[in-house]
């Protein structure tokens, strides 16, 4: 992970504080990014659902 040690030594701030977090959940970011699938139509109605039920 080349890229992740690289970001812990960038002079960019941001980059620096959320590499540890990549680094805590490493195999479902491998998963994430090596599956062509994905469950955003399902994030997607979910969030609508939770909108009209906070508009009751």
């Amino acid at each position: 992970m080349d890229y992740l040690s690289s970001a812990q030594k960038s002079n960019i701030n941001e980059i620096k504080q959320f590499a540890p977090y990549i680094k805590t959940d490493i195999e479902a970011v491998k998963h994430a990014l090596s599956y062509s699938w994905s469950n955003g139509i399902v994030e997607g109605n979910v969030n609508y659902l939770k909108v009209i039920k906070r508009q009751m």
